[in-house]
């Protein structure tokens, strides 16, 4: 099992365990930099596959896969 799919299994016994949902529907994975070009095996939690994603808005900026502002900022010609 691969390091990040471990990690999210144990966020998901840890929420179990506190009580508190994880709202699968708005859960994202970006994969940032040189592992675009290879991507790992998606993520998932349960029988759910993570929606990916190559650009997501939080909290009103938008960031891309390869952390670049061009999505979040106009630009005019």
């Amino acid at each position: 099992m691969g390091g990040l799919q471990y990690a999210v299994d144990e966020l998901i016994n840890w929420s179990v365990a506190n009580k508190m949902n994880i709202n699968t529907r708005k859960t994202k994975e970006m994969v940032l930099g040189p592992l675009t070009r290879n991507p790992p095996v998606q993520t998932t939690i349960g029988d759910l596959t993570v929606e990916r994603v190559s650009q997501f808005k939080l909290l009103g900026v938008i960031v891309n896969d390869s952390l670049k502002w061009n999505d979040h900022v106009f630009l005019s010609k």
